[in-house]
Formats: structure tokens, sequence, C-alpha cells
């Protein structure tokens, strides 16, 4: 069925990351007729500020019988009737609207990491044992600039940990804060002497109160700033890496690398666990779920079990993310390890809390 052109503009409203170029409807099955604009507001004047469109949302099949449909016949037919034009992927997804029941959030986690020789950022997905050493798993466009296979040499890539670009960005931030601190503080010391020379108590009180505020979150930034002297250190080396590509059997992509870990810094496994909330000073910042750095990522479910690692997203203007994420499961690259290296001796340690 041929949409028309409100239709074809407007239907991806609230999924288009891009802010740039609109993603256009070519055709649909369904004969319901398109609505632009909310239930509520649908009959309000052309124009009115209280006309507000609806807002689609990108949800997973589930269960949906399509599913089964499309990977026994539909999957070829597709390729084929795709197969003059250059395309970049095929996701079978639900789209729905925002207001309607959503799903449990499905949360990623990682750990900035980064070629020691390069500007790259990526995370860190798991840390696990290899014949009894230790390593981190990660993608291997996070840690290589080839998609060919790299194996232990003599003068193996040092990666870093926080990666170098996101140690700047953070330093600057620091730096930042202590500027604004500062420009406070001399603004603050400005009113104060107006103020004594006016003699008004009560302000002078008041500004004494801000000034010891921002005294101290200009001292909190100082302190960042001198630990980061202390973080330029090895994480470890690029061990191995099987070349990316798209695996044989499973068809899933192939993107992993081991990293081994430094033995002075790591004489034991750190635990793949998160840090309790109550033990950091500011809450930890979100951003859309496929962003710019989170290659490697670690993704959990809601009941903390570790399911799969990001490796890529589909957004092409990478300050506003992507609307889908692309995952490889982690039982597919726990036995592609074993594989490749021809080993069964591969252990993701369980971390048991210590009891008082």
């Amino acid at each position: 069925m041929r949409p028309s052109k409100d239709e074809s503009e407007s239907w991806y409203s609230g999924i288009d990351a891009r802010m740039d170029v609109v993603s256009l409807l070519v055709a649909q099955s369904s004969t319901y007729p398109f609505q632009l604009f909310t239930e509520e507001t649908r009959d309000e004047p052309y124009g009115s500020p209280w006309k507000e469109w609806k807002r689609k949302a990108i949800f997973t099949i589930g269960n949906h019988k399509i599913t089964t449909i499309y990977d026994s016949e539909l999957r070829l037919r597709v390729h084929e009737i795709l197969s003059s034009i250059t395309w970049k992927t095929i996701d079978v997804v639900r789209l729905g609207y925002e207001d309607e029941p959503k799903l449990f959030p499905v949360p990623k986690i990682g750990a900035s990491i980064g070629r020691a020789n390069s500007g790259s950022v990526g995370s860190i997905f798991v840390f696990l044992k290899i014949d009894g050493s230790n390593y981190a798993l990660t993608c291997e466009h996070v840690v290589t600039t080839s998609s060919e296979a790299s194996t232990p040499r003599n003068d193996p890539d040092t990666i870093l940990q926080p990666a170098k670009k996101d140690l700047r960005d953070y330093e600057t931030d620091r730096d930042y804060g202590i500027e604004e601190e500062k420009w406070v503080l001399e603004e603050l010391d400005a009113k104060k002497l107006k103020s004594n020379q006016e003699g008004a108590s009560p302000v002078l009180e008041g500004m004494s109160e801000e000034a010891k505020l921002s005294l101290n979150k200009l001292n909190r930034c100082i302190a960042d700033k001198l630990k980061m002297q202390n973080v330029r250190l090895p994480f470890g080396i690029l061990a191995h890496a099987p070349g990316i590509s798209t695996h044989p059997l499973t068809n899933h992509k192939r993107d992993w690398a081991l990293v081994k870990l430094n033995d002075e810094m790591f004489q034991t496994l750190p635990p793949n666990v998160l840090p309790p909330p109550h033990f950091t000073l500011v809450e930890r910042s979100l951003n859309y779920f496929s962003y710019q750095g989170d290659s490697g990522a670690c993704v959990i479910d809601i009941e903390g079990r570790i399911v799969s690692m990001l490796h890529s997203g589909n957004g092409e203007n990478i300050p506003f993310g992507a609307e889908i994420t692309y995952l490889t499961p982690m039982e597919w690259i726990i036995q592609d390890i074993k594989d490749t290296l021809k080993t069964e001796d591969v252990v993701i340690e369980k971390h048991i809390e210590e009891q008082d």
C-alpha cells in the first residue's frame, strides 16, 4: 500500500535520531488510516501550539509469529528484492507509540578503554581467565585499526584504561569547574566588599554560606584533577583478535578481542560487578543506549545476568545516538573463544560478596 506524502515523511516521527535527514516510509501492509496527531489534540486547529504529534518508538518483536516466517521464508526473498540497491542492515522490529506499555529496560555497563597510540574509545565487556591467565574482553575494532586477525607478537599494542580521550574530557571538565568556582569566589569577594561598605550584615551571612559551598566545589575539582596523575597506567596489551567477519556457523558479527591484563596491576581479576550507588560521589550519568565509545559494553538483563556484548549501532549522526543497537550473545562469544584458542579453560569468575 503506497503511503501519502504526509504519511511517508511523518511515519518515523519520534524514532529517527538523525537531525539532517528524514527517513521515508516506502510501503506498508496496514489499512488503518494514518494519524499524525494524538487523539487528545487531533481536533485542535492547524497551527495550534496544543496540537501534538504522535511519537513512535521501537520495540523488539518478542514472540510474534513473523519471526519464524521471516527466518524460514522471507529473509532470502527480501534480500533478492533489495539486491539492486546498496543497503546497510535489515531489521525486523515492532513500531508502536511511546504511551504504550513498555518492557523493562535493558541496561548496558562498561569501563572506558582505548589504544595508547590513538584516540580510540571503547568499553570493557567482562574480565575472564583463560588457561589460568587474566584477560579482559572487548570488541576488536576498539583495540585495532585492522579487521584482520591479530595474534601475540613482540611489540603488542598497549591498551589504556581509561582511554586517553575520556581522560582528556574529564580533565577539561575539571579545569572548567576550577575556573568557574574561582570566578564565583571573585564575584562573591567583590559583593562582600561592597556590602561591608554599606553595612548589610544579613547579605554578608548569605554570601558567606555561598562562598563556603563554592570553595568546597573548587577543592573537589582540584583534588579530582590531581588524582588523574595516578591513572595513566597501562591496562594491558592486545593478546588476540580473530579478525572482524561474519561467523561461518552462527552468522553473527565476529568482533571480539582479548586484552592480556598488566600483571603488576592485576594480580587477581576485578569482580564483574557494578559499584553500589552509595559509594559514588555523584550519580552516574546516562546517555543514549548506543553511543560513541559504547562498543564492547556489557549488556545485562533486568535480573543482572550478562546476556551479550554491544558491537555497533545504526546511528549515522553520532551526537544523537542510534535507533537500533546490535549485540552478540554471550554464549556465542565464549564458544568462539574456546574454538579459536583451542581450549575449554575459559572461566568468568563468580563474585561472592563477603558476609559481615
